[in-house]
């Protein structure tokens, strides 16, 4: 099988300080907010507050640090699998695994819902897709039409997530997610 192209496509977290992360939280709060997603440095700085050189120390335009937020949650999804997959290894733990993706689910659900939701971006949703090919490479054996089946699956489970009314049972929801995507995988493997 050749190597995994999506591992390289796949972005790294970013460290993250305080201010970046007040900037980066009141840009989502005030992007999902507006009817257009049209918001300026100042309007953005004014709400953190931060004076425009704090902000331009750290990003260079809005663009910047819609990119940084998205980088940054794709960088989590992936370690936090990373480290699921290696703390599990042999042991059937899938109370802990549904618990750790439905906290990660529920503390980024602001970031989810206005980048795939309120106002979708076409770059978060490939980097999304990128990195769940990249993670299931292996189990689907390269193939590129099971790759994009599985990631597509998964970014609709992801919708359906965010259209779901308050409150949200996480975990039962993680669950069930996590049951379908089993199902489809050997379902694919079953008739390749």
């Amino acid at each position: 099988m050749e190597p995994n192209p999506y591992r390289t496509r796949v972005v790294a977290e970013h460290a993250v300080n305080t201010t970046q992360r007040k900037i980066c939280h009141r840009y989502l709060q005030l992007y999902a907010t507006s009817d257009t997603g049209d918001m300026s440095i100042t309007e953005l700085c004014r709400a953190v507050p931060v004076a425009r050189t704090t902000f331009y120390h750290y990003f260079a335009s809005l663009d910047e640090v819609r990119h940084y937020i998205e980088d940054n949650w794709v960088g989590r999804a992936l370690r936090l699998a990373d480290q699921l997959g290696r703390s599990t290894a042999g042991v059937s733990s899938k109370t802990f695994v549904e618990e750790q993706v439905a906290d990660f689910l529920a503390s980024t659900r602001l970031t989810l819902k206005v980048l795939m939701l309120v106002h979708p971006s076409r770059t978060f949703l490939k980097k999304i897709s990128d990195a769940l090919k990249a993670r299931y490479w292996e189990r689907c054996g390269g193939d590129e039409m099971r790759l994009e089946i599985i990631s597509g699956g998964i970014c609709a489970l992801i919708n359906n997530y965010l259209r779901l009314k308050q409150p949200v049972d996480h975990r039962r929801w993680v669950a069930r997610c996590g049951k379908l995507t089993q199902q489809l995988l050997v379902t694919m493997s079953v008739n390749s």
